[in-house]
């Protein structure tokens, strides 16, 4: 038994750290470490199984409220159980999603999805979130859609009835583990993708056919997106292009309100005028997202 009395932690002092910098208001934050054990059968074993260590890899994720401060790539990750105490390492971010949900009234929250790059350490984890909350209502939140031009700014129009949107930026990772990689598995970043998912309601006044279920966008029509709050921080998503204008249903029985849900993906290039142009990615802070800087 230890010396003195054991305790136990709580969640209350929770922080991390990605790229050297404290990352506000997070919900939680979670570990999970593993190692890739081969099993062994053999004339040796007796009609058992024996087994070797094999290479150990480790992943987690996150969630907090507002904007994230960071994308899909390579960073130093501390995750501190109490300020002081935890894990670090260098990981790979994959994903980060974004939550807006007008239809209830919560606020902006995101999701971040890494894996690790190398060696996990738990000990000493330094991390302490000394910001004030003020969180991103989803209230006052509109999306608008523009034809992919070489000026939209003039030509978005606001998609009228919007419930929901989840916004997911995503780079699936390589990985491997070699000779150099001391028994850990390590990664390199694949290419940047994002997908937009939006529970929309048709708009039955008569004479606003452009927001009625005719006048929604169509799979294969490629669009610049904006998503604006009620402070105007924006994410401007040029270009994506329309895959699924799906799970339009009208209840007779329960007489909910008709919805459906329109699908989008990343389009990095597009012709303008015939000529084949580069896209971009603005995020609310202004930060251009991609393409990265040189």
């Amino acid at each position: 038994m230890p010396e003195t009395a054991p305790t136990v932690f709580s969640g209350e002092s929770g922080a991390i750290s990605v790229a050297g910098s404290v990352w506000n208001a997070i919900r939680n934050w979670k570990v999970s470490k593993k190692s890739d054990n081969q099993a062994v059968v053999d004339s040796a074993t007796s009609g058992g199984t024996t087994r070797l260590g094999g290479n150990a890899d480790w992943s987690g994720s996150f969630m907090g409220d507002g904007y994230p401060a960071a994308y899909p790539g390579d960073a130093a990750f501390i995750g501190s159980i109490d300020g002081v105490t935890g894990v670090t390492g260098s990981i790979t971010i994959e994903s980060v999603r974004v939550n807006y949900d007008i239809s209830t009234g919560a606020p902006v929250t995101h999701e971040v999805a890494f894996s690790g790059n190398g060696t996990l350490t738990e000990g000493a984890a330094v991390a302490v979130d000394v910001s004030v909350a003020d969180p991103v209502p989803s209230i006052g939140v509109v999306v608008s859609l523009a034809p992919a031009s070489a000026d939209q700014s003039e030509a978005y129009v606001v998609l009228a009835q919007v419930q929901t949107i989840t916004l997911e930026f995503k780079r699936p990772a390589q990985s491997y583990a070699d000779s150099s990689s001391a028994g850990y598995t390590k990664r390199k970043r694949g290419p940047l993708d994002w997908t937009l998912s939006m529970k929309v309601s048709p708009d039955a006044t008569t004479g606003n056919a452009a927001y009625g279920l005719a006048g929604l966008p169509q799979p294969k029509d490629v669009k610049g997106i904006k998503i604006e709050d009620a402070d105007g921080l924006t994410y401007l998503l040029d270009w994506g292009m329309f895959e699924e204008l799906g799970d339009v249903e009208a209840n007779r029985e329960t007489q909910a309100i008709v919805s459906c849900t329109l699908n989008a993906s990343m389009c990095g290039t597009t012709r303008i005028a015939t000529v084949a142009t580069l896209g971009s990615i603005t995020d609310p802070n202004e930060v251009a997202v991609w393409p990265e800087a040189a």
